[in-house]
């Protein structure tokens, strides 16, 4: 049976950022899908943008926590968020603007800095079977593997996480479809957030060499969506969009926050502890960034490092006061373009489409759940 010092399972964002922290040792890191670099599922970053840094210093990346530069990883910028009911519509600018990540680029950066560091990576080598007793982990994929520590950035059903969680109540489902076409009229810079009815958004934002449309419907646990693919073509055609270039698809199951961040000796990152389901890019890299060093001390020797490692995985998150937020869901329910074009009549600023400064923190807050920090 081969033996590691530690496995982590999951090649996303948690995962590799874990992996990169456990360099020089012997590592494992199992990935059940056969690519880590191509993107397989829509996703406009939601999540909570917590506990990481970005920079773009041109349209180079720079992640200042993990030491990490990335030539081309910004997409681009986000200036300022477009809100839209029917009617109304204001525009509500920035102070910073928000990062929008080539996460094919940083992936590919990741993977190389683990292959200079000797890590093993596997590919398309999915895990099924997980037992401890607290001192040896093994991890059935297509062999068994024995290692000290697991970690696991495999998503918030995957066997990690559904060991360290294993009953976590199921809140709602968010349902999504995502395309890349070759043109919109949105103005460069702009995230625009149509709200069509309540619960259903269709978002819209452009690049340089093409622009990024979909829409997000969310409904209850049991809710059934409706035909999201018509009404995202439906936008597309009113902005202006000719030619699709890729098309993508999500479903999030969103659940009760995670209570526990490890288990004996293995730990969850990333998804796993998703609060109600989300993990944003920078939440993601947190993450496996604390996983990582938590479990290179607990290889170590620390008896302190997995208690220290929840500690500072719900200061990190604030996931405290994110467990007190569950009160907002029938509010946000409730919310139709209706109301959102009376709210924005009150909230703009005289004969402009800016929003007042007072009105504008409810907007800022809600684009730092969609797009990843400052620049």
């Amino acid at each position: 049976m081969p033996r590691y010092d530690a496995i982590v399972v999951g090649a996303g964002h948690a995962g590799l950022a874990c992996a990169a922290e456990l360099g020089g040792r012997k590592v494992l890191l199992l990935e059940g899908r056969e690519s880590v670099v191509q993107k397989a599922r829509g996703c406009l970053g939601l999540g909570l943008p917590v506990g990481a840094r970005l920079e773009a210093r041109g349209d180079e990346l720079v992640l200042p926590e993990h030491h990490l530069a990335v030539p081309g990883g910004v997409r681009g910028l986000i200036h300022r968020l477009e809100l839209r009911g029917h009617r109304e519509r204001a525009f509500l600018p920035l102070e910073t603007p928000r990062v929008v990540v080539d996460e094919r680029r940083l992936k590919g950066a990741w993977l190389r800095r683990l292959e200079a560091s000797g890590i093993e990576v596997q590919l398309g080598n999915p895990v099924r079977e997980l037992q401890t007793d607290g001192r040896e982990a093994r991890v059935r994929a297509d062999v068994e593997h024995q290692a000290r520590v697991v970690v696991g950035a495999d998503g918030v059903h995957g066997p990690v996480a559904q060991h360290v969680n294993p009953r976590r109540e199921k809140l709602g489902v968010l349902f999504q479809r995502e395309v890349e076409v070759d043109r919109l009229e949105v103005g460069r810079g702009t995230l625009m957030l149509h709200l069509l009815e309540a619960g259903r958004w269709f978002l819209a934002m452009g690049f340089e060499d093409r622009c990024l449309a979909s829409v997000v419907e969310l409904l209850g646990p049991h809710g059934v969506p409706g035909d999201l693919d018509r009404l995202l073509a439906d936008r597309i055609e009113r902005l202006g969009g000719r030619r699709r270039l890729a098309t993508r698809a999500a479903v999030v199951r969103l659940l009760a926050p995670a209570q526990h961040a490890y288990r004996a000796n293995v730990l969850a990152a990333g998804d796993g502890l998703a609060t109600f389901g989300f993990a944003s890019l920078t939440g993601a890299l947190a993450g496996g960034h604390l996983a990582g060093r938590a479990a290179g001390r607990f290889l170590a020797g620390s008896s302190f490092a997995l208690p220290d490692y929840q500690q500072r995985w719900r200061q990190a998150t604030g996931q405290g006061r994110l467990e007190r937020l569950r009160w907002l869901a029938p509010l946000v329910g409730r919310l139709d373009p209706d109301r959102l074009d009376r709210l924005l009549r009150l909230a703009r600023r005289e004969r402009s489409q800016d929003l007042h400064p007072w009105a504008a923190a409810v907007p800022r807050w809600l684009t730092g759940l969609l797009l990843e920090p400052r620049a």
